[in-house]
């Protein structure tokens, strides 16, 4: 079966003209392209956003080894430093035994000298 068109009335109202219609059509162009727009701004300045609080992050964590490098002391050197260390002890172990004999040469020198001036006094005053 076959349809036949259909015969379409004259409209009420005069019609409205091409470059009217043109016309409205560019106008809903240019608001959509506005909120495409609009939505591509807030979406990159949201990226935007994002990426620097990421790079805080990053820049932080590059300042904490930054810090570190310049508090912390290097391998070689703290091994040098400590071999130092290590020869200052030895050197003070040497002179503490050489001053501990020397403090017990002292004592027993001191027994002695008390030991003779009792005997001397008491040899005078036994006579």
């Amino acid at each position: 079966m076959r349809f036949l068109p259909r015969a379409t009335a004259p409209p009420a109202e005069p019609s409205v003209g091409l470059l009217d219609h043109l016309e409205a059509i560019l106008q809903q162009m240019d608001l959509r392209y506005q909120q495409r727009f609009d939505a591509q701004t807030k979406a990159v300045d949201s990226a935007l956003v994002a990426t620097e609080r990421r790079f805080e992050g990053v820049n932080e964590f590059r300042k904490t080894l930054a810090d570190q490098a310049r508090d912390l002391m290097p391998r070689l050197e703290a091994e040098q430093r400590m071999g130092q260390l290590a020869d200052e002890i030895a050197a003070l172990r040497g002179t503490s035994r050489a001053g501990a004999s020397a403090l017990l040469g002292w004592i027993v020198g001191a027994i002695g000298l008390v030991t003779g001036v009792i005997a001397i006094v008491s040899t005078f005053a036994a006579r």
